[in-house]
Formats: C-alpha cells, structure tokens, sequence
C-alpha cells in the first residue's frame, strides 16, 4: 500500500472527502449529445468516480416524454421518483428504456449512500434541458460534441448492420440533422442556463492522449469533486481504451463524407467548441 493510501487504494484526501459526503444532498447530472458522439464512453467513464451514479439511457423514453413537459413541481416530484436508489438501480418497470448497467449495479449500490450525483445519460435529452433546469435548477448538464463526419460515419454503419437493433432509416443522412439540432440546442443552452448549470465536453479533445488528463480534471473541478492521481489512475484504463477507439483510422466512402461536409453546419460547430470546457 502507498503511503497516504487507504486499504481501498484512494489517497487519503479522497477517502476523507468521501467519508464527509455522506451529509451532502444528491443533485442530478444528466449527460447528453448527438446519439454516437460519445455520451456512452463519457457515462462509463464518469461512473468510476466514488460520487457519481449515473444510468445509461436507463429512463430515455421517460425523460423524452409528456410526463417532463408538465408544471415543475410536477416534473421535480417524477424526477425525484425515478432517482430513488431502489427503482434507479434494481426496480423495472414498463416504461424503463434500459436497466441500469449489470456490470455497475453492484459498485452502484456500495457508493449510493454517499454519492453526490445521480443521473441518466440520454443523447437526445439537449431538446428537454430548458424544462428539466426550470424544474430542477440544481441539476447539472454536460454536452458532449464531436465532430460530425465520425458521428454520421458511426450512424451509417450501424445502419448498414445486419440483426442490429438501430433502424436502417438511421444512416449519415439522417444523422446530419439531428446533429446540427444538437449544436444548436447546445449553444441556446449554453446562453440561457448559468455556467455552474451546463457544461460542453468536445470529444475529441476529451478522449486524446495528450489532453484527456487535463480535461478529467477540469470535468472533476466543475463538478465540485476531487479528482487526485490515485483516482485518475483507477480512470485511466478506461480512458486509454476510448483514446485508442477514437484514434483508430476509419475508410470513409468519399460521397458519404461529401454529403456530410455539404449539409452540416461547421460554422456553428466551430462556435461551439470555443465554448467547450477549458476553452472559456
């Protein structure tokens, strides 16, 4: 064991830090971006944090749904409901999109007690984060943007997979759109909600070797949340990982990337990444 080191292996400022959170009230941290823009890595990733609990796409149709556009007392209450530790991590009910992750659910349970953050990651949730801050202004947003050529790339091959679950009408053609509505609905966001309310994350930079580190630290400093070595390094396995796949080469089909270049709109992309974190 290293000195400063607990038996848990987290330095001792960690373990401190986590003994006292067991006073601190959860508050609610959703993740969202253009479906295949990263959201899913961002969420597993954030998941290795003692204090963060977050499902994958678990309430996605709930979140989508009338039930977030009523009054916002109304929607707090049916929040509130859906984040309970019980019908988060083990309760199924009809309008579930997804349990909540198998390989997490035991790590989950251990730290839910203490943790400061709970949540849900839904890519198309940008439409619904005007209503989810009027409801509940303590909540937390984080938007992860990525360049849209890998994204509507991803999109058509999934489109092109046979016994896959994603529809064939989904390809790089319907992809564009939707991701120009996510930079947009991200900027209007990034306008109207306070900066300890929302927070753009650029993929790219997030998940490359030289920055990924910097940029886990200043996610952790936004969040309030300590993120020292011994954490980072417990991270750092799943990072190199989503490092290695988003740097891995890809053959593009030229008319595919023509289309792509043609139809989606860079100007406001490149808005949007002056605006990501550690830009500002």
């Amino acid at each position: 064991m290293m000195v400063g080191q607990n038996r848990c292996g987290c330095s001792l400022r960690m373990f401190r830090w986590f003994r006292k959170a067991q006073v601190r009230p959860k508050r609610l941290l959703f993740v969202c971006g253009a479906p295949r823009s990263g959201t899913t890595a961002l969420t597993h990733l954030l998941n290795t944090h003692p204090a963060i609990v977050l499902g994958v796409e678990r309430y996605r149709r709930l979140l989508m749904g009338e039930r977030v556009r009523g009054e916002p007392d109304e929607v707090r209450r049916f929040i509130g409901q859906l984040f309970e530790r019980d019908r988060l991590l083990f309760e199924q009910h009809p309008d579930d999109s997804r349990p909540f992750p198998p390989g997490e659910v035991a790590s989950a349970a251990v730290k839910f007690d203490q943790c400061t953050y709970v949540g849900d990651k839904a890519p198309a949730l940008f439409r619904r984060i005007g209503t989810l801050a009027a409801a509940v202004p303590e909540a937390k947003f984080i938007i992860i943007v990525r360049d849209p050529v890998p994204v509507a790339v991803s999109w058509q091959r999934r489109a092109e997979r046979e016994n896959d679950t994603w529809p064939a009408t989904r390809d790089h053609r319907a992809a564009v759109p939707m991701w120009n509505e996510s930079v947009k609905s991200a900027l209007e966001a990034l306008d109207t909600l306070a900066p300890h309310q929302i927070a753009c994350v650029r993929y790219e930079t997030l998940f490359a070797e030289a920055t990924a580190r910097s940029q886990w630290f200043g996610l952790m400093d936004w969040l309030g949340l300590p993120a020292d070595p011994p954490l980072f390094s417990h991270t750092r396995l799943m990072l190199a990982e989503s490092v290695r796949r988003a740097s891995s080469p890809r053959c593009i089909p030229q008319h595919i990337e023509r289309h792509i270049r043609a139809t989606a709109d860079f100007e406001l992309y490149e808005q949007l990444c002056q605006r990501t974190l550690g830009k500002l």
